[in-house]
């Protein structure tokens, strides 16, 4: 090492990692919240099926599978008819109202999700409201839409049900929470 009065390109090179680690450090915490966990790959291996959605996705871990696209477009029904049947809020209100709890969101999965922050206030919007509108059309709280193959073909409902208890297709439940009571209020 180097005397108290001079360095050497040795020292300089440890003061850089130093900074690069100490800014590494910075936002570096352990998720607190953490409750929607991914599965170990190494169970994942030994049966994948029973750890993958078939016909949907909730939440962020497999809205990138192909297979489950078509869903979207009924997840964009159903807001729409969501919004035309709860007119007190617009879909600014309720994208608000997601976006305000985002970071609180994204601490309930055990990894790092990669979309920006209009992506992900995105997904979670219509993944709620599609899981809103499921249960009130379940429950007789409202009509199904014209030609609503969901509830057309008993198989999908079924399907799809099986998929919302799956473990990866989650997504956290106090959002949901929060866009029914916005909605119904708290006597709901």
């Amino acid at each position: 090492m180097a005397g108290a009065g001079t360095t050497s390109a040795s020292d300089d090179h440890l003061n850089e990692l130093a900074i690069s680690i100490h800014r590494e450090f910075e936002g570096l915490s352990l998720p607190s919240d953490c409750c929607i966990f991914t599965i170990p790959e190494r169970l994942r291996r030994k049966n994948e099926e029973a750890y993958t959605p078939c016909v949907v996705a909730i939440g962020p871990y497999h809205r990138r599978n192909l297979s489950l696209m078509p869903m979207e477009d009924y997840k964009l029904l159903y807001l729409q008819n969501f919004l035309q049947l709860n007119q007190n809020y617009c879909l600014e209100d309720y994208i608000e109202r997601v976006e305000s709890r985002e970071d609180e969101a994204r601490n309930c999965y055990d990894k790092q999700i990669n979309l920006n922050s209009d992506q992900f206030a995105k997904m979670i919007l219509l993944d709620d409201i599609f899981v809103i509108q499921l249960l009130l059309i379940k429950g007789g709280r409202r009509r199904m839409l014209p030609n609503d193959q969901i509830f057309g073909k008993r198989w999908m409902l079924t399907d799809i049900f099986d998929d919302m208890a799956l473990l990866e297709n989650q997504i956290p439940f106090f959002v949901i929470h929060r866009l029914f009571e916005m909605t119904f209020g708290t006597h709901q």
